[in-house]
């Protein structure tokens, strides 16, 4: 899938553990950082049980902001306060030629 600066939508997110889904139970937290930009679950990201996915929303602004370039990670945080991070990996945003909110 492409994305694009300006675009508005949701990154769909599949989170694994030893390629099984990561077992929710115990989750207080999770922390999603794309380029500077978090947003967390249970607030801003949602999850879809039934997929095992979690959709992390962006608006027009926040896609401008992007680089061509950019990280992602998530930080899990469990009911008994550890805190745990995901791998650091790379996404591709491609420039769009308008810069208009429409």
């Amino acid at each position: 899938m492409s994305f694009y600066q300006g675009d508005q939508y949701s990154f769909i997110l599949k989170m694994e553990v030893g390629g099984n889904p990561l077992d929710m139970e115990g989750i207080e937290l999770i922390e999603f950082t794309i380029g500077s930009l978090s947003k967390n679950w249970p607030l801003q990201v949602t999850y879809d049980e039934d997929k095992k996915l979690f959709y992390f929303p962006v608006t027009q602004e926040e896609t401008f902001k992007f680089d061509q370039y950019e990280h992602y990670q998530a930080r899990i945080k469990y009911i008994d306060g550890n805190v745990y991070g995901t791998p650091v990996n790379k996404i591709n945003i491609n420039e769009t030629l308008s810069r208009n909110i429409i």
